[in-house]
This record gives C-alpha cells, structure tokens and sequence, in this order.
C-alpha cells in the first residue's frame, strides 16, 4: 500500500460521488489536503478546471442512476484499488429539482 509523504502510514483512500462541484470539490480538497488518494465518480467527465491534481487519473465517469453503467463502475474502482483497502465513502451524488433531465 503506497505511504502518506513523510510518513510511516499507509495512505489512506477515499471514494467520493457527486464530485463535479460544490460540496464535492469542497470534499476532494479536504481529504487530498490530509494525504488521502481520493477516487471520484460523477455523470461528467473530468473538467479541466477541477481543483486537485491527480483527478484525471482518479476520476469515474459513471451514471448512478443506470445498473449497468453502476457495475461497470464499481469494477474499475476495484480495479484501481488494486487489492488495496477502501477507507471511506462519500455518497454525495444526488439529483436537482433544477436540473433539466430531473424527475419531479
């Protein structure tokens, strides 16, 4: 397992949903500031102007709300893991009332 940067511990790894703005931009920077690898998945590809420097590597585009494009997901995040450990899950992906392609 890779260690932290000066430090003795592994570093730690986070999987994060919803990562395209707001509050999980807000997440990627918190964790990746503690030393964390942070893996994040959301509907849009990586952009360009995201915040933190390893997400092209460490991004999913996934649609949570298709099962097989779910289970395709979750084997490339196993995958990437490469029998390492998960440490946390931020469930944060969600859909606005807002958006054009929302259900009421």
């Amino acid at each position: 397992m890779p260690r932290r940067a000066g430090s003795n511990e592994p570093r730690k790894t986070l999987l994060l949903t919803g990562a395209s703005r707001g509050i999980g931009h807000a997440t990627v920077k918190r964790f990746s500031a503690a030393g964390w690898r942070v893996i994040t998945c959301s509907r849009h590809a990586f952009p360009e102007e995201c915040p933190w420097g390893a997400g092209p590597e460490d991004h999913i585009q996934v649609d949570l709300a298709d099962v097989d494009n779910t289970v395709e997901a979750i084997a490339d995040v196993r995958e990437r893991l490469e029998g390492g450990a998960l440490h946390a899950l931020v469930n944060n992906a969600g859909i606005s009332r807002r958006a054009p392609t929302a259900s009421a």
